[in-house]
């Protein structure tokens, strides 16, 4: 059995905005089941993508 490899933290990015834009991110990410984290990084995931400063990732396969 292979031991579990310990993960590298992920950096952490940090801001300020508007009380309304956060309750609407609030409600956004509710509305799809996601953390803040989650969805805030989802959402500027794709926006990098679909502006071609990302490449998209090929999707994970999970080995059993």
């Amino acid at each position: 059995m292979k031991a579990k490899q310990k993960m590298k933290p992920l950096p952490n990015l940090s801001f300020r905005v508007l009380p309304e834009l956060k309750g609407a991110i609030d409600n956004a990410a509710a509305a799809d089941d996601r953390t803040v984290s989650s969805f805030v990084q989802k959402v500027l995931k794709d926006h990098l993508i679909e502006n071609g400063f990302l490449k998209r990732s090929k999707p994970r396969v999970n080995k059993k």
